[in-house]
């Protein structure tokens, strides 16, 4: 199963909410071509893959509104399998960024697109 099919699959059973999944996901490929224009189709894809990564991570963390919550009342059972996404899309994170560092493109892209790198793929606000 595909990293956003997980997260599609929690969003179906209301564990989080479905704006969370929509806009971002489907703007990730125009965004990463926007600004990583000089750098190869694989590379992008890896790009990508980092943010889609990161956006799991974003997802997993982010507490449900109140009222949803409440309405929802999720069991012990629903708490364990949404920690459960929450460490498997932290290790996912880790991994790819391990493998954008490693895979030797930061040295192919100007001062700023380092810092956009650095700043925007790979940290996850709290």
């Amino acid at each position: 199963m595909l990293l956003c099919e997980e997260y599609q699959d929690l969003a179906s059973r209301n564990l989080f909410r479905e704006e969370q999944l929509n806009g971002p996901v489907n703007m990730v490929g125009p965004t990463v071509h926007f600004l990583f224009p000089n750098v190869s189709d694989p590379e992008r894809q890896l790009l990508k893959g980092l943010l889609h990564a990161r956006m799991g991570c974003l997802i997993t963390m982010r507490p449900l509104a109140p009222h949803q919550a409440k309405k929802m009342r999720l069991a012990t059972q629903g708490k364990a399998e949404l920690e459960r996404y929450a460490k498997l899309a932290e290790e996912r994170f880790m991994s790819v960024k391990r493998a954008v560092e490693d895979s030797g493109l930061m040295e192919k892209l100007t001062r700023v697109q380092v810092e956009i790198l650095k700043k925007e793929f790979f940290t996850v606000p709290l």
